[in-house]
């Protein structure tokens, strides 16, 4: 599948590794985020990244570049270089759907794809779009994907990973044991278990334990690491990840990898649901604020409508978007279909009438920006003028 892939054929060398000076010469003056010896964080170019990665020893890890976004940004008046195409199994991707021109129907596999190069109104767009780049030993804890919190009963985003070059080591965790892996297993939003190998020496120095016994916490670690599964994913492969799994990926060599998050109707119930889960959260957390802004004198803004306003910052800060994100995804997805009809399900009106019908009857609702009403308003309006199927 990657073999006709531009990505492929230039960045792979032909033993095997990364071309780290083909990266360089065609991105090296993009901005991306790297994680140097598993710890500091920072933001560089990517020539100088490159630079820690070929002339030290230090294990430096690129992670969650926007290589597509980038690359647009960098290109507006020259060609766009496309160095992938989404695989048409991938195709109905609400998430990544960045543009507001029309989609003409697919002809061909991946024809969204060359469409978006030609966009430029989504040039500035964000995406969930990633590219990962790092050396041997680099490594991305335990976590589930980027874009909407949950518990077991609701699921996240779906996501896939293509590994042009390197080898890596997968480990998974099914969506029943999530709560195995909290410090308190009983609190959603207790701290998570690190590393696999971390919770292994912790496990056998005798640490790890119910809180309230003397132990650190996470008790449900001696149940759930003889359920962990183990991938090792090769160069050209690509693995799916379903909703809601857990899951550690390690580099066992230099790796280059493009992964996408996204989703679409089949799971936009669950990540409805995670983001009630997210903005009831976050309202709690927040009661102090609240307080404190009921108790000050009355002005031209209610105090409701400023704790809700709050409440969406915070959760978008930490979910990566809030409900205004939310509904401006349903709306032009519906709009504008990211793929040809072949590849989407039938018709979705009933389950969108249904979350809509439920999120306004949420106290927050009344309360909320005039751009979280504008998207909500927009999809209510598109439910009443389309027939329902």
């Amino acid at each position: 599948m990657t073999s006709s892939w531009p990505a492929y054929r230039r960045y792979v060398h032909k033993d095997g590794g990364v071309l780290w000076d083909a990266l360089r010469a065609d991105f090296g003056d993009h901005d991306v985020p790297v994680v140097i010896d598993n710890q500091e964080r920072k933001t560089m170019r990517l020539e100088e990244a490159i630079d820690l990665i070929t002339e030290t020893k230090h294990a430096v890890y690129i992670k969650d570049w926007h290589l597509v976004r980038s690359a647009r940004t960098h290109s507006r008046d020259s060609h766009f270089f496309l160095p992938y195409s989404t695989p048409a199994l991938f195709a109905d991707d609400w998430m990544n759907n960045v543009t507001t021109l029309g989609n003409p129907s697919a002809t061909y596999p991946n024809a969204s794809d060359a469409w978006l190069a030609s966009c430029h109104d989504a040039y500035d767009q964000d995406d969930f779009r990633f590219c990962y780049a790092g050396t041997t030993g680099t490594i991305t804890p335990l976590h589930r994907d980027v874009c909407m919190y949950c518990d077991t009963n609701a699921d996240t985003s779906y996501s896939w990973s293509t590994n042009i070059a390197g080898r890596k080591r997968w480990r998974f965790v099914a969506p029943q044991d999530a709560s195995l892996l909290r410090r308190f297993p009983d609190q959603r939003t207790s701290e998570l278990a690190s590393t696999y190998d971390d919770m292994e020496r912790r496990y056998a120095n005798h640490e790890l334990g119910a809180y309230k016994d003397g132990f650190s916490g996470w008790p449900g670690w001696a149940e759930v690491r003889s359920r962990v599964h183990v991938v090792y994913q090769e160069p050209g492969q690509t693995i799916f990840v379903p909703s809601n799994w857990y899951h550690e990926v390690e580099n066992l060599t230099d790796c280059l990898s493009l992964n996408h998050n996204w989703c679409n109707a089949y799971n936009l119930r669950s990540m409805y649901e995670s983001m009630e889960h997210e903005v009831d959260d976050v309202t709690a957390a927040l009661e102090d604020v609240r307080d404190m802004l009921q108790s000050q004198p009355a002005n031209q803004c209610p105090w409701q409508a400023e704790f809700v306003a709050i409440v969406q910052d915070v959760v978008r800060e930490d979910a990566g978007w809030a409900w205004d994100g939310f509904w401006r995804m349903v709306y032009h997805n519906v709009v504008h279909p990211p793929c040809d009809a072949m590849f989407r399900p039938p018709d979705v009106r009933p389950l969108i009438r249904e979350l809509l019908s439920r999120f306004l009857l949420r106290a927050e609702t009344p309360w909320l920006a005039s751009s979280s009403t504008t998207s909500w308003q927009r999809v209510a309006d598109w439910l009443h003028v389309s027939p329902v199927g």
